[in-house]
């Protein structure tokens, strides 16, 4: 484990939702310092939740929040400048001359907290900028993501050649690059002169907790079985196998936590399926341990390819059994578990069958083994393998 380190932890993830940036921080800073940046607010996101108090929290958190402030043991999150006007196209040397503002307040509060020796782990693959601009021990670069894959990219394919060219030079850049699946680390290892594997891990407490009494969905109680997910709702949704497979389990409820598009629409067509809307990482434990089956009903393609998905160490911290689309991590990490942890579907008819068939063979017992295994994919876990890469490192620079 690292200890009486400082990490610059330029995240850009919001620090207070669940993301891969704030739990590894949190895991670090039980020994460490840590300065964690994050981008302001968006209001665009707010608009795909259904919930008017969100809207509101929203504005407020845009408003009112400080650009300092110290959420947690260790850590002061940094809130960037950013450039007004969300929808106009800037020059680039306007966008420039926000992030030279930004380093220039970093690199002055570093220097007053007298930061020194500094880790500096980057999450986003446009950060090269970032890593030359600082003096640092040692840069990291932790990918969780095929970026230039993302389907928003499909329709704009200059914008994905420009991710890709600005993502090797990050890689370049970094004297390691850490990434979250084996597929990752296979397609981008040869732009980078260290690589390594560093999956995504679980914040095993935050499930260890007991559940709700009832879910409600506008006052009204959700009847049980649950059938639950966890997560942004995007275009990387199989919507044909969810309403395949929420038509056809009529008598299941399928409930959904996480913000995204193409909601609406749905809802109307099929009426137990359930949005939540987003919700607290404090809170989100009690909801996921009143699921009786964890599912990722993802489109196999392109832009799912290279994923490890977070959520698969949450449901099994929550005892969950969990059906999946065939992602080649989920996959792989089935086939070593063996039976009665992760059941493979591949079409909207063994989808729904393997709903069935986890139902059927769920077990107290087989909760308690699921809970039990989550501790090996803990946030500590890869703490302790994080530091085992950067005294490797050290040691051969």
């Amino acid at each position: 484990m690292i200890k009486g380190k400082d990490i610059l932890f330029w995240a850009g993830l919001t620090f207070d939702k669940t993301s891969i940036g704030a739990d590894l921080a949190k895991t670090l800073a039980e020994h460490n310092r840590i300065f964690y940046i994050e981008y302001p607010e968006s209001l665009v996101r707010a608009f795909y939740h259904r919930d008017i108090s969100y809207w509101w929290n929203s504005i407020s958190r845009l408003i009112l929040r400080q650009r300092l402030r110290k959420p947690y043991h260790n850590i002061t999150v940094y809130v960037l400048r950013k450039i007004p006007f969300l929808f106009i196209t800037y020059p680039e040397f306007v966008r420039c001359l926000v992030l030279k503002l930004n380093i220039w307040f970093v690199k002055k509060y570093l220097k007053q907290q007298k930061y020194k020796d500094i880790i500096l782990i980057v999450l986003y693959p446009t950060a090269y900028e970032v890593l030359k601009e600082f003096d640092k021990d040692v840069s990291v670069y932790y990918c969780i993501d095929d970026y230039a894959a993302q389907p928003e990219y499909k329709q704009y394919p200059r914008r994905r050649i420009h991710i890709e060219g600005l993502e090797r030079k990050t890689l370049k850049e970094s004297n390691i690059c850490l990434f979250s699946s084996d597929d990752l680390l296979q397609k981008k290892k040869q732009f980078c002169s260290s690589g390594s594997l560093l999956k995504a891990g679980v914040d095993v407490e935050r499930f260890n907790v007991s559940p709700v009494s009832f879910i409600k969905y506008r006052d009204k109680e959700i009847k049980e079985p649950i059938v639950g997910f966890i997560g942004g709702i995007n275009d990387r949704f199989d919507w044909n196998i969810l309403e395949f497979s929420a038509k056809k389990l009529h008598d299941v409820s399928f409930v959904f936590i996480g913000i995204g598009r193409g909601i609406t629409q749905v809802r109307k067509k099929i009426s137990n399926l359930y949005f939540l809307g987003e919700m607290e990482p404090e809170d989100l434990g009690a909801f996921v341990v009143k699921f009786y089956v964890g599912i990722i009903p993802y489109v196999v393609d392109s832009t799912t390819t290279f994923i490890n998905p977070v959520k698969i160490y949450e449901y099994l911290a929550a005892g969950l059994p969990i059906v999946s689309t065939p992602l080649p991590d989920v996959v792989k990490m089935s086939e070593e578990l063996g039976q009665g942890y992760i059941y493979i579907a591949d079409s909207p008819e063994t989808f729904s069958n393997a709903i069935q068939q986890a139902l059927k063979e769920d077990s107290p017992e087989m909760r308690k083994r699921r809970k039990n295994l989550a501790e090996n994919y803990s946030w500590e876990k890869r703490a302790e393998q994080f530091a085992e890469i950067i005294e490797s490192y050290k040691q051969r620079a």
